[in-house]
């Protein structure tokens, strides 16, 4: 995730108060491999990324295509914050669709990302629970595809209902389940309702 790239891109006056965490420019990685692979590759190509966007904003801003390479790219902070892990090899996709829906739930988790502590990350049944989800949605596009002919995803989706049950799909969260009732309680249940012995006369 690249937070406010524009700030990086901008010159650095010192009028400038960057230590605001909302404002640091910065990418943050969200890896959820239990042994997560070194960033250096893929964060070499980001910052490549920023410097021509930023070289092609300033030329277009100046109004002069002969601009020198900045360095701003150099300014931006790589933060590898701590995240729920997979238990597995195959859901990194899912867990990227659980990190997203996570941060744009709530803004403060997005404005203080990589730098606060995440205290109610989501949990692996979420991401179980998003698996079957998507595999649902597969299922039910496939139904609507044979239904009408039609294979254009966009054209399926023109359907109120079936588009209305896809966002809840991709939205939704595990039902909670109620708690059990411990030995203890049944057996006291079972207590209660066995017949009392009558006093001998």
């Amino acid at each position: 995730v690249i937070c406010h790239p524009r700030r990086a891109m901008e010159p650095i006056s010192d009028d400038d108060d960057l230590t605001k965490l909302a404002e640091v420019p910065r990418i943050v990685c969200l890896d959820s491999a239990e042994e997560a692979l070194p960033k250096g590759r893929a964060v070499g190509f980001l910052r490549g990324y920023i410097s021509r966007e930023g070289r092609e904003w300033l030329a277009a801003k100046q109004g002069d295509e002969a601009v020198e390479k900045p360095q701003f790219a150099e300014t931006v902070k790589t933060v590898v914050p701590t995240v729920p892990t997979q238990e597995n090899g195959y859901d990194c996709g899912v867990f990227i669709i659980e990190y997203l829906q996570h941060l744009l739930r709530d803004r403060s988790e997005l404005v203080t990302l990589g730098f606060g502590t995440h205290r109610h990350w989501f949990r692996q049944e979420h991401v179980s629970h998003r698996r079957r989800r998507l595999r649902w949605i597969c299922a039910a596009l496939s139904k609507a595809a044979r239904a009408k002919d039609q294979v254009d995803v966009s054209s399926l989706l023109q359907n109120d209902e079936l588009r209305a049950a896809i966002a809840t799909a991709l939205t939704d969260s595990p039902k909670s389940r109620a708690p059990t009732k411990s030995k203890a309680t049944h057996e006291s249940a079972s207590e209660r309702k066995r017949p009392r012995p009558r006093p001998v006369p």
